[in-house]
């Protein structure tokens, strides 16, 4: 939901005009990570115009590439307008998802004011080398 948004996408696009409103701000907020926009495509599940090059890498490559242009995008859409950034229910979240939500978060120049909440007292292994600003226990 959060990249749907940054990117302008909304429920009655089509795939093709979703894919350009894409590809359209990736280019504008990252010129230099235009080339890795079909991995945020396949991240939403947009069929993209994937090269050669990309096809090319495997799975590790991609996803440290995904991680790249994704905190890039993030981190350049910040410079913007700063985002209060929401994740509930983090205990439900997979492993690769914190490992992304975790290098946003982890520059020392990020941007953003982050709220967190999680049923699970213990923080993901993810966190371990961010310090939270606020904490709060609820009973």
């Amino acid at each position: 939901e959060l990249l749907r948004t940054l990117f302008g996408i909304v429920p009655a696009d089509s795939p093709a005009e979703a894919w350009d409103k894409l590809k359209r701000e990736v280019q504008r907020l990252r010129p230099d990570l235009a080339q890795f926009a079909p991995l945020l495509g396949n991240l939403l599940s947009l069929r993209s115009d994937q090269d050669a090059s990309l096809r090319s890498l495997d799975a590790k490559a991609q996803r440290e590439r995904l991680t790249e242009t994704l905190v890039g995008v993030l981190h350049a859409a910040a410079a913007e307008q700063p985002p209060l950034l929401l994740f509930e229910d983090l205990h439900w979240t997979d492993g690769p998802s914190l490992e992304v939500l975790s290098s946003v978060l982890g520059r020392p120049d990020s941007p953003f004011l982050v709220c967190l909440t999680s049923r699970n007292e213990a923080r993901p292994a993810e966190f371990s080398g961010l310090r939270p600003s606020l904490s709060l226990r609820v009973g």
